[in-house]
């Protein structure tokens, strides 16, 4: 009877393991634009390496696009919730991710309109805010990046 109960009990508490949930993106942008209504698009990806998908915005609409392209925000997935890690203006896509990191996250690919495929790198607290003031970037390098929006 003993031995029954052991795989019963491991059954009851906790050996399998729940499934991650991912917080409220909707919430969070919604919070970040200070409860402005937007439309956009989101893509999931592990930035910092921690094992939970961060949130990579692009903004939609005549509020957050002109000519130069549209805003980008960054969310840290916290596990709880996502937090707003960075704002930038004027990007295009496609948004590429390296495997390269800096100060713990992985760097972006952008399109910026006039300077081509641009690197944007994390500075311990976020992303360029625009990515026309950073460098340019090789094809070579720009291919061997993720594309999360095309």
């Amino acid at each position: 009877m003993t031995l029954l109960w052991i795989p019963f009990s491991l059954f009851l508490f906790g050996c399998s393991e729940q499934p991650q949930l991912r917080p409220d993106i909707h919430q969070a942008v919604s919070v970040a634009l200070e409860n402005n209504a937007a439309d956009f698009d989101v893509a999931y990806t592990d930035l910092n390496n921690d094992g939970l998908e961060d949130a990579v915005v692009m903004l939609k609409g005549m509020n957050w696009c002109g000519s130069g392209g549209c805003s980008m925000l960054v969310f840290q997935n916290t596990g709880s919730d996502f937090a707003l890690i960075s704002k930038s203006t004027v990007i295009s896509t496609p948004i590429r991710v390296t495997e390269t990191k800096k100060n713990g996250w992985n760097n972006l690919i952008v399109w910026s309109k006039g300077k081509g495929y641009v690197l944007m790198t994390f500075d311990g607290k976020s992303y360029p805010t625009n990515p026309s003031l950073q460098d340019g970037v090789s094809e070579e390098e720009t291919l061997k990046a993720k594309t999360i929006f095309k």
